[in-house]
Protein backbone atom coordinates (compact mmCIF):
# COMPACT_ATOMS: atom_id res chain seq x y z
CA UNK A 1 0.00 0.00 0.00
CA UNK A 2 1.58 3.35 -0.68
CA UNK A 3 0.12 6.98 0.34
CA UNK A 4 -2.13 8.93 -1.85
CA UNK A 5 -0.24 11.33 -4.44
CA UNK A 6 -0.50 15.10 -4.04
CA UNK A 7 -2.33 14.93 -7.08
CA UNK A 8 -5.05 13.39 -5.46
CA UNK A 9 -4.55 15.24 -2.47
CA UNK A 10 -5.70 18.39 -4.78
CA UNK A 11 -8.45 16.81 -6.65
CA UNK A 12 -9.86 16.40 -3.03
CA UNK A 13 -9.53 19.60 -2.46
CA UNK A 14 -11.12 21.05 -5.61
CA UNK A 15 -13.87 18.53 -4.55
CA UNK A 16 -14.78 19.96 -1.37
CA UNK A 17 -14.61 23.59 -2.32
CA UNK A 18 -17.08 22.44 -5.36
CA UNK A 19 -19.69 20.69 -2.79
CA UNK A 20 -19.28 23.38 -0.59
CA UNK A 21 -20.60 25.86 -2.55
CA UNK A 22 -23.18 23.94 -4.16
CA UNK A 23 -24.50 22.99 -0.37
CA UNK A 24 -23.88 26.76 0.57
CA UNK A 25 -26.18 27.48 -2.42
CA UNK A 26 -29.14 24.76 -1.30
CA UNK A 27 -29.03 25.67 2.42
CA UNK A 28 -30.29 29.24 2.15
CA UNK A 29 -33.21 28.46 0.53
CA UNK A 30 -35.94 26.38 3.05
CA UNK A 31 -37.39 24.35 0.08
CA UNK A 32 -33.97 23.38 -1.07
CA UNK A 33 -32.81 22.11 2.68
CA UNK A 34 -34.53 18.85 1.92
CA UNK A 35 -32.17 18.56 -0.87
CA UNK A 36 -29.82 19.80 0.54
CA UNK A 37 -29.47 16.74 3.14
CA UNK A 38 -29.60 14.41 0.38
CA UNK A 39 -26.55 16.30 -1.44
CA UNK A 40 -25.12 16.48 1.78
CA UNK A 41 -25.04 12.44 2.55
CA UNK A 42 -23.83 11.97 -1.29
CA UNK A 43 -20.69 14.19 -0.54
CA UNK A 44 -19.97 12.46 2.43
CA UNK A 45 -19.89 8.71 0.98
CA UNK A 46 -17.82 10.39 -2.28
CA UNK A 47 -15.26 12.45 0.60
CA UNK A 48 -14.62 8.51 2.18
CA UNK A 49 -14.62 7.16 -1.42
CA UNK A 50 -11.92 9.31 -2.59
CA UNK A 51 -10.38 9.65 0.39
CA UNK A 52 -9.86 6.11 1.33
CA UNK A 53 -6.22 5.38 0.95
CA UNK A 54 -6.16 7.63 3.88
CA UNK A 55 -8.83 6.17 6.26
CA UNK A 56 -7.24 2.31 4.84
CA UNK A 57 -3.34 3.82 6.10
CA UNK A 58 -4.46 5.15 9.46
CA UNK A 59 -6.81 2.32 10.34
CA UNK A 60 -4.03 -0.56 9.58
CA UNK A 61 -1.69 1.38 12.00
CA UNK A 62 -3.47 1.68 14.67
CA UNK A 63 -4.85 -1.93 14.61
CA UNK A 64 -0.93 -2.58 15.14
CA UNK A 65 -0.70 -1.13 18.51
CA UNK A 66 -3.96 -2.70 19.49
CA UNK A 67 -2.15 -6.20 18.60
CA UNK A 68 0.37 -5.92 20.29
CA UNK A 69 -1.42 -5.00 23.57
CA UNK A 70 -2.66 -8.37 23.38
CA UNK A 71 0.54 -9.89 22.69
CA UNK A 72 1.98 -8.04 26.22
CA UNK A 73 -0.95 -9.06 28.13
CA UNK A 74 -1.07 -12.44 27.50
CA UNK A 75 3.09 -12.56 28.07
CA UNK A 76 2.82 -11.11 31.65
CA UNK A 77 1.27 -14.40 32.76
CA UNK A 78 3.44 -17.39 31.97
CA UNK A 79 5.92 -18.16 34.95
CA UNK A 80 9.42 -18.32 33.71
CA UNK A 81 7.76 -14.29 32.93
CA UNK A 82 7.60 -13.54 36.92
CA UNK A 83 10.77 -15.61 37.70
CA UNK A 84 13.45 -13.64 35.65
CA UNK A 85 11.72 -10.25 35.76
CA UNK A 86 12.42 -8.45 39.25
CA UNK A 87 16.39 -9.70 38.03
CA UNK A 88 15.74 -8.47 34.16
CA UNK A 89 14.82 -5.15 35.94
CA UNK A 90 17.96 -4.75 38.19
CA UNK A 91 20.08 -5.69 35.21
CA UNK A 92 18.55 -3.16 33.11
CA UNK A 93 18.98 -0.28 35.91
CA UNK A 94 22.64 -1.29 36.54
CA UNK A 95 23.71 -0.61 32.97
CA UNK A 96 23.23 1.10 29.40
CA UNK A 97 21.72 -1.48 27.64
CA UNK A 98 21.71 -0.99 23.79
CA UNK A 99 21.23 -3.81 20.57
CA UNK A 100 20.29 -4.25 17.27
CA UNK A 101 18.53 -7.64 15.13
CA UNK A 102 20.42 -8.78 12.46
CA UNK A 103 18.71 -11.24 9.68
CA UNK A 104 20.71 -10.94 6.76
CA UNK A 105 18.69 -13.43 4.87
CA UNK A 106 15.40 -10.68 4.81
CA UNK A 107 17.25 -7.47 4.84
CA UNK A 108 16.66 -7.01 8.43
CA UNK A 109 19.01 -4.65 10.26
CA UNK A 110 17.00 -2.71 13.32
CA UNK A 111 17.98 -0.90 16.18
CA UNK A 112 16.30 -3.01 19.42
CA UNK A 113 14.38 -1.10 22.03
CA UNK A 114 14.18 -1.14 25.79
CA UNK A 115 11.37 -0.22 28.13
CA UNK A 116 10.30 -1.56 31.78
CA UNK A 117 6.24 -1.82 32.22
CA UNK A 118 5.42 -2.61 28.61
CA UNK A 119 2.15 -4.09 29.64
CA UNK A 120 1.00 -1.08 31.81
CA UNK A 121 1.78 1.31 28.40
CA UNK A 122 -1.10 2.95 26.07
CA UNK A 123 -1.42 2.39 23.05
CA UNK A 124 0.06 5.35 21.65
CA UNK A 125 3.46 4.58 24.12
CA UNK A 126 3.58 0.96 22.64
CA UNK A 127 3.38 2.25 18.95
CA UNK A 128 6.00 5.27 20.03
CA UNK A 129 8.40 1.72 20.91
CA UNK A 130 8.18 0.11 17.88
CA UNK A 131 8.56 3.05 15.46
CA UNK A 132 11.83 3.08 16.93
CA UNK A 133 12.96 -0.82 16.29
CA UNK A 134 11.94 -4.14 17.54
CA UNK A 135 10.36 -4.21 20.70
CA UNK A 136 12.60 -6.30 23.77
CA UNK A 137 9.99 -7.82 25.98
CA UNK A 138 10.87 -6.70 29.16
CA UNK A 139 10.00 -9.94 30.88
CA UNK A 140 12.44 -12.61 29.38
CA UNK A 141 15.89 -12.71 29.52
CA UNK A 142 18.74 -11.32 28.11
CA UNK A 143 20.35 -13.49 25.22
CA UNK A 144 22.49 -16.16 26.03
CA UNK A 145 21.14 -16.79 28.71
CA UNK A 146 18.63 -19.87 30.11
CA UNK A 147 14.88 -19.42 28.97
CA UNK A 148 13.33 -17.63 26.78
CA UNK A 149 14.35 -14.00 24.92
CA UNK A 150 11.42 -12.51 23.42
CA UNK A 151 11.70 -9.85 20.63
CA UNK A 152 8.29 -8.03 19.16
CA UNK A 153 8.00 -6.32 16.17
CA UNK A 154 5.63 -4.71 13.49
CA UNK A 155 4.83 -6.17 10.19
CA UNK A 156 3.06 -4.48 7.22
CA UNK A 157 1.06 -5.54 3.78
CA UNK A 158 3.17 -5.66 0.45
CA UNK A 159 3.95 -2.05 -0.78
CA UNK A 160 3.59 -0.17 2.76
CA UNK A 161 5.62 2.84 2.65
CA UNK A 162 9.26 2.67 4.35
CA UNK A 163 8.27 4.72 7.44
CA UNK A 164 9.83 4.38 10.57
CA UNK A 165 10.33 0.50 11.62
CA UNK A 166 6.60 -0.62 10.23
CA UNK A 167 8.08 -3.28 7.65
CA UNK A 168 11.05 -4.90 10.15
CA UNK A 169 9.33 -8.29 10.59
CA UNK A 170 7.15 -8.10 7.66
CA UNK A 171 9.31 -11.19 6.23
CA UNK A 172 10.13 -13.39 8.96
CA UNK A 173 7.55 -16.43 7.57
CA UNK A 174 10.26 -16.38 4.72
CA UNK A 175 12.94 -17.62 7.05
CA UNK A 176 13.52 -21.52 6.73
CA UNK A 177 14.88 -23.80 9.64
CA UNK A 178 18.69 -22.92 10.31
CA UNK A 179 18.96 -19.78 9.17
CA UNK A 180 20.65 -17.53 11.36
CA UNK A 181 19.47 -14.20 13.28
CA UNK A 182 21.96 -12.01 15.07
CA UNK A 183 20.99 -10.30 18.38
CA UNK A 184 23.93 -7.85 19.54
CA UNK A 185 24.08 -6.32 22.90
CA UNK A 186 26.34 -3.80 24.17
CA UNK A 187 28.85 -4.89 20.94
CA UNK A 188 28.63 -8.50 21.59
CA UNK A 189 26.69 -10.78 19.07
CA UNK A 190 24.46 -13.57 19.69
CA UNK A 191 24.13 -16.28 16.95
CA UNK A 192 20.28 -17.96 16.87
CA UNK A 193 19.23 -20.62 14.29
CA UNK A 194 15.54 -20.82 13.30
CA UNK A 195 14.04 -23.98 14.44
CA UNK A 196 10.30 -23.59 14.26
CA UNK A 197 7.63 -21.30 12.92
CA UNK A 198 3.96 -20.92 13.68
CA UNK A 199 0.39 -18.78 13.49
CA UNK A 200 -1.46 -18.89 16.70
CA UNK A 201 -4.69 -16.98 17.08
CA UNK A 202 -5.14 -13.53 19.28
CA UNK A 203 -4.64 -14.26 22.78
CA UNK A 204 -3.34 -17.61 22.48
CA UNK A 205 -0.58 -19.32 24.28
CA UNK A 206 2.88 -19.28 23.02
CA UNK A 207 5.16 -22.57 23.14
CA UNK A 208 6.90 -23.28 26.44
CA UNK A 209 9.65 -25.84 24.64
CA UNK A 210 9.84 -26.68 28.13
CA UNK A 211 12.90 -29.08 27.40
CA UNK A 212 15.11 -26.52 25.66
CA UNK A 213 14.46 -23.56 27.94
CA UNK A 214 15.56 -25.50 31.43
CA UNK A 215 19.13 -25.14 30.00
CA UNK A 216 19.16 -23.42 27.20
CA UNK A 217 18.68 -19.85 25.66
CA UNK A 218 15.49 -19.67 22.89
CA UNK A 219 14.74 -16.93 21.05
CA UNK A 220 11.35 -16.10 19.94
CA UNK A 221 9.98 -13.09 17.34
CA UNK A 222 6.52 -12.29 17.38
CA UNK A 223 4.64 -10.05 14.80
CA UNK A 224 0.81 -9.74 13.59
CA UNK A 225 -0.40 -11.91 10.60
CA UNK A 226 -1.41 -11.25 7.97
CA UNK A 227 1.51 -8.68 7.98
CA UNK A 228 -0.58 -5.61 9.39
CA UNK A 229 -3.36 -7.33 10.82
CA UNK A 230 -4.15 -7.98 14.28
CA UNK A 231 -6.37 -11.32 13.70
CA UNK A 232 -3.37 -13.36 14.59
CA UNK A 233 0.33 -13.41 15.17
CA UNK A 234 3.60 -15.18 13.67
CA UNK A 235 5.94 -16.91 16.04
CA UNK A 236 9.36 -17.50 15.31
CA UNK A 237 11.42 -19.75 17.30
CA UNK A 238 15.65 -19.80 16.67
CA UNK A 239 17.61 -21.92 18.94
CA UNK A 240 21.19 -19.88 20.66
CA UNK A 241 23.98 -21.61 18.86
CA UNK A 242 27.23 -19.37 19.96
CA UNK A 243 27.96 -16.07 21.10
Amino acid sequence: MTMPTKEASSSLAFFVILWYDILSMFWKNKNFKALGKFFLLIFALCFILLNFPYVVYYSERASMSLNYRVILAKLAMPDFAKQEKLAWIWEVKAQEISGNIFIDKIGVKAPLVFADNQVKMTDSQLRELLDRGALFYDGSVLPGKIGKTIILGHSAPAGWPEIKHDNVFSDISKLKNSEKIIIEINNKEYVYAVFDQFIVDRGGDLPEYTDLTKSENVLLLVSCWPPGKRAKRIVLAAQFIKL
